[in-house]
């Protein structure tokens, strides 16, 4: 076999070209599906939070609200007097 050695040098850099390519495919492929998981989880937590906070809000103006009733239980009955 009689195989020059420029052929031989080009055949062994398409492979090395080649497995490269593969392989940043497959990487990015992974890294993607990781990416994602960690968006999905962020996102469920910020929406927790917001959640709680909203909740927080709620109960201060049940808070507020049962305030103002004894306060106007309080003029009413001061005006009556």
């Amino acid at each position: 076999m009689n195989v020059s050695i420029g052929l031989l040098i080009t055949l062994i850099g398409s492979l090395c070209t080649e497995t490269g390519a593969v392989l940043g495919l497959l990487t990015y492929s992974r890294n993607r599906k990781n990416d994602i998981k960690s968006n999905v989880k962020n996102d469920a937590t910020e929406s927790a939070i917001i959640r709680t906070k909203l909740d927080n809000i709620g109960q201060s103006g049940d808070l507020i609200r049962i305030d103002f009733k004894a306060c106007d239980q309080r003029w009413t009955a001061l005006s009556e007097s």
